[in-house]
């Protein structure tokens, strides 16, 4: 287990080949703010003189996904990897009716949805918060968690939108969302 904690990401496994050839589980889950808490804090708070703003990093790549979680080795779910920037081709929530009309209407999907490119210059989305709350494997089974209710338009009303993983063997993967509003 691997808690990469300015990225906002945490990986367990390696997703090598084991004695028999198979694959083994490899699971990550990612909840933090726009481009991982380093660069986010560069980017708003200007530290450097030389780094102007977003131009020198590239956050249109990013995906509105906070909350997704990518296994590996036996694949039972699988998330949008490079391609449209459409909530919906993640493995997080979308919420309905829709407060703002969208390509996903009549839900409503993270702050960045529905573009080719994430509107990073949306200065909401660089204040976009996310954390990862707790990390941790014990005897092969694996808890992670995070909160990621800010990624969502304020006019949808949510106070918390919490998702937890539990790998409990290598195919058997539980998520729990719980979401207040």
């Amino acid at each position: 287990m691997h808690i990469f904690s300015y990225w906002g990401v945490a990986t367990y496994g390696g997703g090598s080949l084991d004695v028999h050839g198979q694959r083994s589980t490899f699971l990550s889950f990612k909840s933090s703010v726009l481009h991982g808490k380093a660069v986010n804090q560069i980017v708003r708070h200007q530290n450097y003189s030389w780094i102007k703003s977003w131009r020198n990093f590239n956050p249109g790549h990013e995906h509105p996904d906070q909350g997704s979680f990518a296994p590996y080795g036996v694949r039972f779910i699988t998330e949008a990897y490079y391609g449209p920037k459409y909530t919906w081709l993640n493995n997080v929530l979308l919420f309905g009716p829709a407060a703002n009309l969208s390509c996903s209407s009549p839900y409503e999907g993270q702050l960045g949805d529905c573009e080719k490119w994430l509107r990073f210059q949306d200065k909401a989305i660089w204040l976009a918060d996310a954390e990862i709350i707790a990390a941790y494997e014990s005897g092969g089974k694996v808890f992670i968690s995070g909160e990621v209710s800010k990624w969502y338009s304020a006019s949808l009303g949510l106070t918390s939108v919490y998702r937890a993983v539990i790998l409990l063997h290598p195919g058997v993967l539980l998520v729990l969302d719980h979401v207040a509003k």
